[in-house]
């Protein structure tokens, strides 16, 4: 099967939820400069979590570093290309045509999540994050009352949207194509950034098609299209604000 994909310049690729809008949306562009076809697959950290890397078949695999380093230990003694991809960070998704909480610092946003009715959060890198502080200051519980979760590969910004939850609290790039909300930083500890990397096994044909999706991902023009996905270039850490009307 490996064979025909090679010999049929088929790259499969793999990529955890966060980074799936702006690959999904590049994909053709990449096809078109590349002269490969790709095809791609995507998957919630948390069901990646109960699977495990060792099931994913992929010639290029995208994820959080933390996942990508268990897909690669995972499949020693082989040697793999592996490059940092963008940085991600958690945000709070409100609905745009309601005033907008202060939720500016730890205490204000630890005050808003007690007082809420309803609070959006998945199981993936933020929401585990989230619990893990809240719990630091008796909070765990009482909000985990109150959680509602998204759809698996869902947005907890679509929540909000829809009246189910009073603030969605998930990676800014699985909130940002969502219409209808504003997203903010969270402040201090709730913050969680998250480095995203991509992989892809060596072999002796360094002009092969996934090494050079690779250099791709690490070019200049895509990088230059990260913020608009709500990421981040692997070398900056700065916070950022995004607003989608």
């Amino acid at each position: 099967m490996m064979q025909e994909r090679n010999h049929e310049n088929l790259i499969r690729l793999v990529s955890t939820q966060s980074a799936r809008r702006i690959l999904e949306d590049l994909i053709p562009e990449i096809q078109r400069q590349l002269g490969v076809r790709i095809e791609a697959g995507f998957i919630g950290v948390s069901v990646l979590n109960k699977i495990g890397t060792r099931t994913i078949e992929a010639d290029v695999f995208v994820g959080p570093s933390d996942t990508v380093g268990q897909y690669v230990m995972e499949r020693r003694p082989l040697s793999f290309s592996r490059v940092g991809l963008a940085i991600s960070r958690s945000g709070a998704a409100f609905r745009s045509s309601e005033p907008l909480p202060d939720v500016s610092s730890l205490g204000k946003c630890l005050e808003f999540l007690e007082k809420a009715e309803s609070v959006a959060y998945s199981e993936g890198i933020s929401g585990k994050h989230l619990l893990e502080v809240l719990a630091k200051y008796g909070l765990d519980e009482a909000v985990g009352k109150k959680r509602v979760l998204p759809e698996t590969g869902g947005s907890a910004a679509t929540c909000v949207v829809l009246g189910l939850a009073d603030v969605g609290i998930q990676q800014v790039s699985e909130m940002i194509s969502v219409d209808g909300v504003t997203i903010v930083e969270l402040p201090g500890e709730l913050s969680k950034v998250a480095s995203y990397e991509a992989v892809a096994r060596r072999t002796g044909d360094s002009n092969g098609g996934a090494a050079r999706i690779l250099d791709y991902l690490t070019s200049g023009s895509f990088r230059n299209t990260l913020g608009s996905y709500g990421l981040l270039p692997p070398s900056l850490r700065e916070g950022y604000l995004s607003t989608k009307e």
